[in-house]
């Protein structure tokens, strides 16, 4: 794979934080550690323009629900990524509606006046076929895809699957394939009306970013803060491998994908972290035993990037003494964030089927977890949404929201309590209250 100039990558570093750092005697213990994930900071000498580059399909819906707005606000995005690329990058664009067109085959980024006119010249027409111009797009990229470390789709859409292949459980598999094979997918929905289950999994299992739009407004930033975050990339899809000793078993509640034995991590940009919440069982046997309980490893064969962790056994004491072991109010609230994305999947469905009574019970069981600031606003402002009853809106909010905090980037330990100002903040960081809506217009 390509790496340009760019220097070499130096490992990430790997942290725990138990949520209670001690072990029942004599009896099983169910553990809760965080896991910290920080890739090191981007040498000085490194610069946008020395990144490694990158190979990129624009797939856009042009159904005739498309029409008007928001084409233009798609050809607009289509634009933009291009304008943002480098002469080493490589861009194509490939259009759908119940046909795929490839209107711009893959080619260097810069000069390519036949992406800008194929661009600029989208017309809406037909249909939704939209796993047909996601296929179209792994074609363009898979011709030059050995060249370069990051090859991935950007693929819009306002509407639902109504040609082509519908089967959810198939597309996962075969945008999973494509992962393995080095091609990302990021998935932009807009409006009310696109599938969002199958988008949020098509942006999961294929290693990219899910986002969305609940107006044509709204659709552009989305594009900005991803390639914002592929000018600031580190790694894609590091590999977590956690080997646990007799006696123990580790689940990661983060809904990571797993493959050949290991968790596929979300993007990593430089100087920040990923966070995974590992729910450890600790049998009494082990619970008496010495050395580590687990060990684990972060690596990416490609990037030739691996670093080693080990948790080491806590200390065995009594029941009563357990109970008075201080929590970790960080990991106690990371925590809390999972089991509120769990929540929100449930009311994403309840609202599916109007039943906002239980949707209301489900924001009353958010509530009374530990949440830190910046929850307890996105939480407020999703209670507002519920409160206009519109199902769709809410089940995209909902499930945006809980994809987008178990696979979210963090700024460090110290700081996950506060509420940080997004201009403190890189564009890909931002955690918005309303995850459809611009950052400054989050009514």
């Amino acid at each position: 794979m390509s790496q340009g100039t760019f220097t070499p990558l130096t490992s990430p570093t790997i942290t725990f934080s138990a949520e209670r750092p001690a072990l029942l005697k004599d009896l099983p213990t169910e553990l809760r550690v965080l896991l910290q994930v920080k890739a090191p900071e981007r040498p000085e000498s490194d610069a946008v323009a020395e990144r490694p580059p990158v190979n990129i399909a624009v797939v856009l819906d042009r159904s005739g629900s498309m029409r008007g707005e928001p084409l233009e606000e798609a050809k607009r995005c289509a634009l933009f990524v291009q304008e943002r690329l480098t002469p080493d990058d490589f861009i194509s664009l490939i259009s759908y509606d119940d046909e795929v067109v490839v209107e711009a085959p893959s080619a260097p980024a810069h000069p390519n006046r036949a992406y800008q006119y194929a661009a600029a010249s989208l017309r809406y027409r037909g249909t939704t076929n939209l796993f047909g111009g996601w296929e179209q797009g792994v074609n363009e990229l898979k011709k030059n895809s050995d060249r370069f470390s990051l090859n991935r789709i950007f693929l819009l859409s306002d509407g639902r699957l109504n040609r082509g292949l519908s089967e959810p459980d198939e597309i996962a598999s075969r945008v999973n394939k494509a992962s393995a094979e080095g091609v990302s997918t990021s998935t932009y929905g807009l409006s009310e009306h696109f599938d969002e289950s199958v988008m949020r999994l098509m942006a999961e299992v294929g290693g990219g970013q899910l986002r969305y739009g609940e107006r044509v407004e709204d659709l552009f930033e989305a594009f900005e803060e991803e390639l914002d975050l592929i000018n600031a990339l580190y790694a894609s899809q590091l590999r977590l491998t956690i080997k646990p000793s007799p006696g123990v078993r580790v689940r990661c509640l983060n809904k990571f994908v797993e493959r050949d034995g290991s968790w596929v991590l979300p993007d990593l940009a430089f100087g920040v972290e990923l966070w995974a919440g590992l729910s450890v069982s600790v049998s009494a046997e082990a619970a008496s035993a010495e050395g580590p309980l687990f060990e684990v490893e972060v690596s990416h064969a490609d990037l030739q990037v691996s670093t080693q962790g080990r948790f080491e056994r806590p200390v065995s004491v009594n029941a009563d003494v357990f109970s008075a072991v201080g929590v970790d109010p960080e990991v106690e609230a990371y925590f809390a964030e999972l089991k509120v994305s769990a929540l929100k999947d449930e009311a994403a469905q309840a609202s599916r089927n109007h039943e906002w009574e239980r949707v209301k019970e489900l924001i009353e069981q958010m509530r009374a977890l530990p949440l830190n600031l910046q929850q307890k606003e996105e939480l407020t402002s999703f209670e507002v949404l519920t409160k206009r009853r519109k199902s769709a809106l809410v089940s995209k909010e909902a499930f945006t929201s809980s994809s987008r905090a178990r696979r979210s980037m963090k700024s460090s330990k110290e700081r996950y309590m506060s509420l940080m100002s997004p201009d403190e903040q890189a564009s890909y960081m931002h955690r918005k209250s309303r995850h459809g809506r611009n950052k400054g217009d989050q009514d």
